[in-house]
Parts: C-alpha cells; sequence; structure tokens
C-alpha cells in the first residue's frame, strides 16, 4: 500500500538514514546539510537549512531545538559543543554510514512525494 511506503520511508528518513535524504535533499533544492551529535561525534539528526529554513523528511521545522529535543531527547540535548553544525556531503555520509546509492533511492522518494503532492494540488 502506498501509504505503508510512505510512513516506512518517513521513519527510515526520520531515524536511520537522515544523513542521505540531507544529501538528496540538498542536492535537489540547495541549501546546507545540518547536523547534531552525540558526545562521542555519532551522528544523532541531519536536515537540510535553506535561506534559514530547516527541513528533513517530516517538512519544515519551525524551531530545531525544541524539535531536536522532542524526537531526539533520548541522545541528545542542548550543551555546550553539541549544537547543530554545517556538515559537507562527504561527512554527512561518513557519519551515517550510507553509500551513493542510497542517496539516489531518497530522490526517488522526495520526487514522489512532489508529484503526489502536486497531483492532490490540482483536485
Amino acid at each position: 500500500m502506498v501509504s505503508d511506503y510512505v510512513e516506512d520511508a518517513q521513519e527510515r528518513y526520520l531515524h536511520g538514514e537522515c544523513n542521505v535524504f540531507a544529501v538528496a535533499y540538498r542536492e535537489m533544492f540547495g541549501g546546507q546539510i545540518m547536523a547534531v551529535k552525540d558526545e562521542d561525534g555519532n551522528l544523532i539528526h541531519a536536515w537540510v537549512r535553506i535561506n534559514g529554513v530547516d527541513v528533513d523528511v517530516r517538512g519544515v521545522i519551525s524551531d530545531i531545538s525544541t524539535y531536536l529535543y522532542d524526537e531526539f531527547g533520548d541522545w541528545w540535548e542542548p550543551r555546550n559543543g553539541n549544537d547543530p553544525e554545517s556538515i559537507d556531503e562527504v561527512q554527512a555520509l561518513t557519519l551515517g554510514g550510507h553509500g551513493r546509492n542510497k542517496v539516489d533511492e531518497a530522490a526517488l522518494f522526495i520526487k514522489s512525494m512532489l508529484v503526489k503532492v502536486s497531483s492532490e494540488a490540482k483536485l
């Protein structure tokens, strides 16, 4: 079912493959890849910031600190040295442990969601 596919993909790109989603989104729309890490330097979450607007698989994030604390509070809490930082594509893929093929899958998902939104808007 399509909705199952979307829910599964959203969960995967929120928890586990957020880095590949961020890389694919940045390649399509520009912006900076942003990330927060735990105290050991492991990736907690990655997203894209375009002109000061933060976006991940759920869409526009109105308050990134609150969002991170609410969604990832078990792994992240704001403290010195753990603020969001800009990272490049290589860092994003390395930190997340995923390869280029996963980015292509994420790009297909993003495109399918754009088609879905466009067709629903025409109704």
